[in-house]
C-alpha cells in the first residue's frame, strides 16, 4: 500500500544515516518469507511494515530474526513510521510503542552552522613548512541549497620568533581567498566572503600555515609551530541556488521535504525508489523528509519530487530533457555519437526543473530490468552519486555501464529519429539564413538604381 511503502522509504533513510559509517545491505520483499542471502547471518535484522487495526510499533525476539513489526492503517502507520524514522526514536523504553499522535518538528533551517555540527573536533597542526587543516561539506550538510556563504575561522597559534615567518592562508574549493603574515599576536579570528562562483555541490574549505624558521637554524630539536582551529567556527549563508539545473542541484534541493511517487507502486519499483533513496542520503548528513503522494496530486504540489515511473505516456506532461522514444544523440559539432532505434529499450534517470521546482525521474522504455541495471551501474561507480553530472544517466540493452549527458546544458543535441517541424527548422536554420541573405542582397541590387534615378539632376 502506498502507507507502506511511504514507511519503507523513510526507514531506509534513516538507517542510512543511522549506519552511515557502517555498509549494510539491504532487501525488499513483498513476501514474509526471510530472504536465503539473511539465513544463518548473526547480524542480520528484518523489519516488517503491515496494514493491522492495532496501530504500533512492536519489538520481538522470539523469531527466527529480531523483528521490528510497524503496523497500523493509513494515516496511523504513516504516524509511527515518521516518529520511528526521526531522533524521537530514542525516548522509547518499552518493547511495544504506540505513537497517539504524531507531528514533524518544525524544521528551522539555521543560517549559521558551527564546525561541530557538521561532526569536526578542535582541529590542530605542528610542525615546520606547509600545514594543512581541511574540513569539506555539502550543501546537503548545510541544509538546502545555499549562496552567499560567509566563513568565520578563529583559533590560535604559537608565538612567530625572531627573524621567523609564518603565513596564514585560506582555500575555497582550492582557490585562495585570503592571506595574511602572522605576527607576534597568538590568536586570529577572520570574517570572510567566499564567492559564488567556486560554491560546489561539495566544498572543501583549507586553512594554511606556512612556518620558516629563521635561517641557520637547524632542524633536529627545533621548536615546531602549533595551530588550532576552534570548532566554534561558523558558517554563515543564505538559501538560494547558485547552479544549474541537473544533477548537481541533488540532493540539497530535496530540503526541507519533499515528495515521492512510484507507479505503478510494485515491489520491485519500491526497490528502485528505495536504492534511490539511499544513495541520495549517503551524499548527505542531514536526513532526508519525504511524504507519499499519487501522481495527480504530485504533479500540482509546488514540493520537489522524486518519481518513480515505468508509464512513459505520463512522463511527457513533465517535458523531461529526454523523451522515451526512438532518438540520436548529436554533439556540438553535429556529428552523430549514439542511437537508439524503437527496437532498444533504455532506462534513465533525469534530473531537471519544472514548474519551478527539481525533478528527479527513473523511467525506462522497454525492460524495466534496465533501470536495476542502471542503479547497478551507479552504485559501481568511483564516487557513486557524485560522479553524476548533467542532467541524464542512461543505459541501453547490452551496455555495460551507464553514460552520462548534458542535454539542456548544450553539451549534446538530442533529436527524434522522426522528426518534428522544429527539428526540421533547426537543421534547415544555416540554409534559410543564406537563401534571406541572397534575397536582401538582390532586393538592394533592385532598389538602388530605382533610388539613383529620382536624384535632382545637378545644375
Amino acid at each position: 500500500t502506498p502507507s507502506q511503502a511511504e514507511a519503507a522509504l523513510r526507514l531506509v533513510a534513516f538507517l542510512t544515516t543511522r549506519y552511515a559509517n557502517q555498509p549494510f545491505s539491504l532487501f525488499i520483499s513483498d513476501s514474509a518469507d526471510i530472504p536465503e542471502a539473511m539465513r544463518g547471518q548473526p547480524l542480520a535484522r528484518r523489519i516488517i511494515l503491515r496494514t493491522h487495526p492495532q496501530a504500533g510499533i512492536i519489538l520481538q525476539d522470539d523469531s527466527p530474526l529480531p523483528t521490528l513489526i510497524v503496523q497500523g492503517e493509513g494515516n496511523a502507520l504513516s504516524i509511527h513510521s515518521a516518529w520511528l524514522s526521526g531522533h524521537f526514536n530514542q525516548l522509547a523504553v518499552d518493547r511495544q510503542v504506540e505513537v497517539l499522535e504524531w507531528k514533524d518538528p518544525t524544521q528551522v533551517n539555521a543560517r549559521t552552522i558551527t564546525l561541530s555540527d557538521l561532526g569536526y573536533s578542535l582541529q590542530q597542526v605542528s610542525g615546520v613548512g606547509r600545514m594543512d587543516i581541511s574540513f569539506a561539506f555539502s550543501q546537503a550538510d548545510l541544509g538546502g541549497s545555499i549562496r552567499n556563504l560567509r566563513v568565520r575561522l578563529v583559533g590560535a597559534h604559537t608565538p612567530v620568533e625572531a627573524l621567523a615567518s609564518a603565513n596564514l592562508s585560506v582555500l575555497f574549493n582550492g582557490a585562495q581567498v585570503h592571506s595574511e603574515l602572522l605576527t607576534t599576536r597568538t590568536d586570529f579570528d577572520l570574517y570572510l566572503s567566499l564567492p559564488d562562483t567556486v560554491l560546489r555541490r561539495e566544498n572543501t574549505l583549507t586553512v594554511r600555515f606556512d612556518y620558516t624558521p629563521r635561517e641557520g637554524e637547524c632542524r633536529i630539536g627545533i621548536r615546531p609551530f602549533t595551530a588550532q582551529l576552534w570548532e566554534s567556527s561558523y558558517l554563515q549563508f543564505d538559501e538560494g541556488q547558485n547552479l544549474g539545473p541537473g544533477f548537481l542541484r541533488f540532493p540539497q534541493s530535496l530540503f526541507p521535504d519533499f515528495l515521492v511517487t512510484i507507479e505503478p507502486l510494485t515491489a520491485a519499483n519500491l526497490r528502485r525508489a528505495a536504492d534511490l533513496i539511499s544513495a541520495l542520503q549517503r551524499a548527505s548528513k542531514k536526513p532526508l523528509r519525504l511524504s507519499w503522494a499519487d501522481w495527480q496530486a504530485a504533479s500540482t504540489s509546488p514540493k520537489d519530487w522524486v518519481v518513480v515511473q515505468s508509464d512513459p505516456s505520463q512522463i511527457a506532461a513533465l517535458k523531461p530533457p529526454l523523451e522515451m522514444q526512438p532518438f540520436r544523440v548529436l554533439n556540438i559539432s553535429g556529428q552523430e555519437v549514439m542511437r537508439f532505434e524503437s527496437k532498444n529499450p533504455i532506462a534513465a534517470l533525469q534530473a531537471f526543473e519544472h514548474n519551478k521546482r527539481q525533478v528527479l525521474l527513473l523511467s525506462n522504455s522497454g525492460q524495466e530490468a534496465l533501470m536495476d541495471q542502471l542503479i547497478v551501474s551507479l552504485k559501481h561507480s568511483a564516487n557513486g552519486w557524485y560522479d553524476l553530472a548533467g542532467d541524464v544517466y542512461l543505459i541501453g540493452e547490452g551496455m555495460a555501464q551507464g553514460v552520462g549527458m548534458d542535454i539542456r546544458g548544450g553539451a549534446v543535441r538530442v533529436e527524434p529519429l522522426q522528426p518534428s517541424t522544429a527539428v526540421w527548422l533547426y537543421r534547415l536554420r544555416p540554409y534559410l539564413f543564406g537563401a534571406g541573405l541572397l534575397l536582401l542582397l538582390g532586393f538592394l541590387v533592385w532598389l538602388y538604381p530605382k533610388l539613383v534615378r529620382r536624384q535632382p539632376a545637378s545644375t
